[in-house]
């Protein structure tokens, strides 16, 4: 509908999170990695560290906007290797 790529992460039952959420007495955003794969196989794999904002940053920015809750994930960009960009498109 849009060239925007909101629409693919907000549809029921297909938000990619998991498979773990942990607290952030368990999370170490400097060591942590983003993994994202597909049927088993790797499209994405970036260090959180290199983000361009930290996650404490983008809580602190959006909680002046909207309220925030416990449980509640933010959804930012994303780094490289999302299908629509490979060639071929995965």
């Amino acid at each position: 509908r849009t060239k925007e790529w909101l629409q693919g992460k907000i549809w029921a039952a297909s938000t990619p999170v998991g498979p773990v959420m942990v607290t952030t007495d368990e999370f170490d955003p400097a060591a942590a990695t983003l993994h994202t794969r597909v049927n088993g196989q790797t499209m994405q794999e970036h260090s959180i560290g290199d983000l361009l904002f930290t996650p404490a940053h983008l809580v602190a920015y959006f909680s002046t906007m909207l309220p925030l809750n416990p449980g509640d994930i933010i959804l930012t960009g994303t780094p490289g290797g999302v299908g629509r960009a490979r060639n071929p498109q995965v």
